[in-house]
């Protein structure tokens, strides 16, 4: 069953919308809960521009494509021409679990900056200590996951922290 997503509220546009859409991907596995859903609206909400690969997008009809603000949510089939679509054109990718060996090489492989869980292959960054090598949070948090969104979307706006966060993570994939 697919959730309605509730009408776009400018509540948390007011809070901490980012002033240009931040493009971060999604790949689904499986479906998603409700909590999940209300996320990715927030998300869309503060100017995140959501790539979202599902096993079967025809599952997500009705929300193929939601807009609200500067973000937005639009979903695909999960192809090999869409994965290669995905990792062309966004600058983090999100996943509610630790990343993957294979995942996170993909990371480094496009250049395209984790949100996840802190994990073997993910630390936090942190811009004091010009360190870290993506962005992290609690597992099963979605306030943690939401502020993990919103500081790579800011950070992204700093070229050296952003060039430093792909350096950092290709230097630590020499050590896996």
């Amino acid at each position: 069953m697919t959730p309605k997503l509730a009408p776009a509220s400018s509540k948390l546009e007011a809070v901490c919308a980012l002033e240009e859409a931040f493009p971060v991907g999604m790949i689904v596995e499986g479906e998603l809960s409700d909590r999940w859903w209300s996320f990715l609206q927030a998300g869309a909400e503060m100017g995140i521009a959501w790539h979202l690969l599902a096993p079967d997008e025809r599952q997500y009809a009705d929300l193929l494509q939601y807009e609200s603000g500067n973000g937005w949510l639009k979903i695909y089939e999960n192809t090999p021409e869409n994965v290669q679509r995905l990792w062309k054109n966004v600058g983090g990718i999100f996943s509610g679990k630790s990343l993957e060996y294979d995942r996170a090489r993909l990371c480094v492989k496009h250049g395209v900056v984790p949100i996840c869980p802190a994990g073997i292959f993910v630390e936090n960054f942190q811009p004091v200590q010009e360190f870290g090598t993506g962005f992290t949070f609690r597992e099963g948090s979605e306030w943690g996951a939401v502020q993990g969104v919103l500081r790579a979307g800011e950070t992204s706006k700093f070229p050296y922290d952003w060039s430093l966060i792909k350096r950092q993570m290709k230097k630590q994939s020499a050590k896996w």
